[in-house]
């Protein structure tokens, strides 16, 4: 009575580590070599199928990466967005609530200018070619209100704005 190969062992011979009283048995058994025939055909399946399909677990770490790339860049917009505002509001806060020195020197310039805008007899082609200090002595000198309507009384009431 013949003693036929085991599955282990059919396995042996396929990955090459079979003893040799094994391999004598498979060339001379018509059994174990169509059962070694089919376990061939069965592995060349397994190994085409895996081949010709993705791996589902590599899918789902590709799928993982990218998550956490998408959040990364999610969080760096918001990063960015915030420290964009900050800055913006840093440079609103200065525009709504000026430094007090600037202030000063805000209020005369804008009394100078009003001073030079309400002078009869000056040009705006004469400010800008006079010394500044000549222009303001003028403006500022008791002769130019006597020549405006407003600081003379006279005019029944009208005046300019």
């Amino acid at each position: 009575m013949k003693r036929c190969l085991s599955e282990r062992t059919m396995w042996l011979v396929h990955e090459g580590a079979a003893p040799e009283r094994d391999l004598a048995h498979l060339e001379g058994c018509l059994d174990c070599a169509a059962r070694y025939g089919r376990l061939n055909e069965e592995l060349g399946e397994i190994t085409r199928a895996l081949r010709d399909h993705a791996s589902p677990i590599g899918r789902d770490v590709r799928r993982g990466r990218r998550r956490w790339v998408t959040a990364a860049a999610v969080l760096a917009g918001i990063g960015l967005l915030a420290g964009g505002e900050a800055v913006l509001w840093r440079q609103s806060n200065a525009l709504v609530d000026p430094r007090p020195e600037t202030t000063a020197e805000a209020l005369s310039l804008l009394e100078e200018v009003t001073l030079l805008l309400s002078s009869p007899g000056v040009t705006a082609a004469s400010v800008l070619v006079a010394d500044p200090a000549t222009v303001i002595a003028e403006m500022t000198s008791p002769e130019s209100y006597e020549d405006d309507p407003i600081a003379a009384g006279g005019g029944g009431g009208g005046g300019r704005l």
